[in-house]
């Protein structure tokens, strides 16, 4: 059996594009946190620990919120413009957030399911 003809069609073929999802959820996990930390700023009332934080001069937990988000944005750059190793950080990035939320989600279940302020 002569395959030839089989192979010289796939060999003509295009290479597949980049697929628009990688980049989309670059983006997206470059802009998130900042998006959140202004949104934290703009809903949050002024007695919230995060104005009082601010007000008080205690940058700290600023500066360890800004040091994530600028790691999430590198990833999120990373992935977006495919430099080496972008699969390893995407894949960091993604299991952090998926202990995070593993961490978070019961105590918030547990809150809403007993009427606990959350």
């Amino acid at each position: 059996m002569d395959d030839s003809a089989s192979v010289a069609a796939l060999a003509t073929q295009p290479a597949p594009g980049r697929p628009w999802c990688v980049n989309a959820a670059g983006i997206l996990l470059a802009l998130f946190p900042w998006g959140a930390f202004a949104l934290a700023l703009a809903v949050s009332p002024s007695d919230s620990p995060l104005w009082i934080a601010l007000r008080g001069g205690d940058f700290t937990s600023i500066a360890i919120f800004v040091a994530i988000a600028a790691a999430f944005g590198a990833v999120g750059l990373a992935m977006w413009r495919r430099w080496r190793g972008w699969h390893f950080y995407a894949g960091t990035a993604a299991w952090l957030l998926t202990a995070i939320t593993a961490s978070v989600m019961p105590r918030l279940l547990w809150q809403v399911a007993w009427g606990l302020p959350v």
